[in-house]
């Protein structure tokens, strides 16, 4: 059990380090490691794929208009106008 809470840190942590630039060698010393390591095994690089962070990351944010605020003088003003904004 520590074990896999070890290795998910670890996969963690490299998917942090390849979604952000490196500014100190020792991250990069870092990353270059735990990218050799997860390389090397087939069922690494598969968890690796798998895990929670790129799902997250996946999601689609829908932007929209923000509601009109039906007090403000301008909005009533608008309306009263019939312009769109």
């Amino acid at each position: 059990m520590v074990e896999e809470n070890s290795v998910a840190t670890a996969l963690y942590r490299l998917a942090i380090l390849e979604n952000q630039p490196v500014y100190t060698p020792s991250d990069l010393v870092e990353w270059f490691r735990l990218r050799k390591w997860v390389l090397s095994d087939e069922r690494l690089l598969q968890q690796y794929r798998e895990q929670r962070f790129f799902t997250c990351a996946d999601e689609i944010t829908k932007n929209e208009m923000a509601p009109k605020n039906n007090r403000s003088l301008l909005s009533r003003f608008l309306t009263f106008l019939r312009i769109e904004i």
